[in-house]
């Protein structure tokens, strides 16, 4: 995989994450209530809302995010290796919860469609993309000769 069909799948899933983390912090109620902005609302669909839950839903995601997109900016092997366990560390249990647990509310079909498609496919990318990192040498890595900063005492 090249460095730059990296840092796209990276920006991509950064900001799939980092935007509904926003709207849920900003909005938690609206995001409870819409998410993920068109039918079936598969927030909803977990009853009942609690405000502290979905501000704290969207802090996960908007860190999970945020951590692909300074992965996408700095693509060196030791950062890309952080982001992506921290971003592998939310998808897959989430994914795991979603797999197990059916929303009620929803028919078959939109529990399969709201969980395979989003859920697992995020999870496996992320996990797709460790494998990439660890077996790969077009990842710059930092020189282990570079003088380190020094810190402050």
């Amino acid at each position: 995989m090249s460095e730059k069909s990296l840092r796209v799948l990276l920006v991509v899933f950064g900001v799939f994450n980092v935007g509904p983390g926003i709207w849920a912090m900003v909005a938690p109620q609206h995001w409870f209530d819409e998410f993920p902005g068109w039918s079936p609302y598969v927030v909803a669909a977990y009853p009942p809302y609690n405000e502290h839950l979905s501000f704290d839903a969207g802090a996960a995601l908007f860190a999970s995010g945020a951590l692909l997109l300074i992965a996408a900016a700095w693509p060196r092997r030791d950062i890309l290796l952080v982001a992506l366990t921290g971003y592998a560390c939310f998808t897959v249990p989430h994914a795991i919860y979603h797999v197990v647990q059916r929303a009620e509310p929803l028919t078959d079909r939109e529990n399969v469609t709201s969980v395979a498609g989003p859920l697992v496919i995020s999870a496996l990318v992320g996990l797709f993309l460790i494998v990439v990192a660890i077996r790969h040498d077009n990842i710059s890595r930092p020189d282990p000769t570079a003088k380190q900063p020094s810190r402050p005492r």
